[in-house]
């Protein structure tokens, strides 16, 4: 694929597909991070916790769209789609082999 499969209206439609259906994905994980971190804390530190977070997502969310459009002109959709997968590999990595720890209430 890259820049040569897709040209004009046919690129930005697959943009907007791709990006649509990962939004559809990133609500209910950023609602499970934030469900599976809050147990790690102590009820007093919840607040400050959940408030980090929305930094955090807020940052995320001002800082990917440029660079998503910069990596989408540099190497086409099949680098977009790459990158944005090791991200949510990685992700799972880490979640899945339990490398946070419970809080004990």
């Amino acid at each position: 694929l890259g820049q040569e499969g897709l040209e004009g209206f046919e690129a930005m439609c697959c943009f907007l597909v791709t990006s649509f259906a990962m939004s559809l994905a990133q609500f209910p994980l950023a609602t499970l991070l934030t469900a599976e971190s809050t147990a790690c804390v102590s009820p007093a530190l919840k607040g400050t916790l959940v408030g980090m977070e929305h930094a955090i997502f807020s940052a995320a969310g001002m800082l990917a769209p440029p660079l998503g459009m910069l990596l989408f002109q540099e190497t086409g959709l099949a680098g977009l789609a790459i990158v944005s997968a090791a991200v949510y590999y990685m992700l799972y990595a880490v979640w899945s082999r339990g490398v946070y720890i419970r809080h004990a209430d």
